[in-house]
């Protein structure tokens, strides 16, 4: 037990001498600092004590000699040549722009102006085929009336499609069928749709399977 506390004891008095070691470092290595810090401050306090200044020199000498009289020009003047220097080059700046978007400005005009005369023609080609496109459905629709009526003649065999209340149904009717020599006979305040002429009975209906059509056959 003697001997532990012995040993603990001895343990902390070398602990204790390598802080003090430390600490003496320390202070010294502090000391070498400052001691540099100052040396080099005492250098350059020295140096520029020694230092020559040479700018009046130079400013008798330019006082003494005559071609620096032009230095002494009054400012406001110089301030005027740079702003009259400044102002026109920016008036050529200005011109140069102008000039450059006056050209563009007109290639965009003759665009618009392009493109109204192409929308102008196309308007005026659609309106056109619009115009033929009426005018050829009249004529049809017109041959078709003319068709219609016609009276078919009596003693042949005629197959009816369909009868309607008005001849503008009936008429309407005969448009969507595709075929030809198609009637329109009014009969008892009914407008009857008939297809024909054919001889005989069996040529009617030999007809309708040709053409696939639903109707009966009847002679007038």
């Amino acid at each position: 037990m003697d001997q532990d506390l012995k040993d603990t004891i001895k343990k902390l008095e070398e602990a204790k001498t390598k802080q003090e070691k430390i600490e003496k470092i320390i202070i010294i290595l502090s000391g070498l600092l400052i001691i540099v810090i100052f040396s080099v401050i005492g250098i350059n306090i020295y140096s520029g004590k020694n230092e020559t200044i040479s700018e009046p020199e130079i400013d008798i000498v330019a006082e003494r000699t005559p071609k620096n009289l032009d230095e002494h020009i009054p400012l406001h003047k110089n301030i005027t040549e740079t702003k009259s220097a400044e102002v026109k080059v920016e008036k050529k700046e200005e011109n140069r722009a102008e000039s450059k978007a006056e050209p563009v400005k007109e290639e965009k005009v003759k665009k618009e102006e392009k493109t109204e005369k192409a929308d102008i023609q196309k308007k005026t080609t659609v309106n056109i085929e619009k115009k033929a496109e009426v005018k050829k459905e009249k004529k049809v629709a017109e041959k078709k009336q003319k068709e219609t009526a016609l009276s078919p003649e009596k003693g042949f065999y005629y197959v009816q499609l369909g009868a309607f209340s008005s001849r503008k149904k009936a008429e309407k009717f005969i448009s969507g069928l595709g075929l030809k020599n198609v009637f329109i006979v009014e009969e008892k305040g009914l407008h009857k749709v008939l297809v024909g002429k054919f001889k005989s009975r069996k040529e009617a209906y030999r007809y309708m399977r040709e053409k696939d059509i639903k109707g009966f056959v009847r002679k007038l």
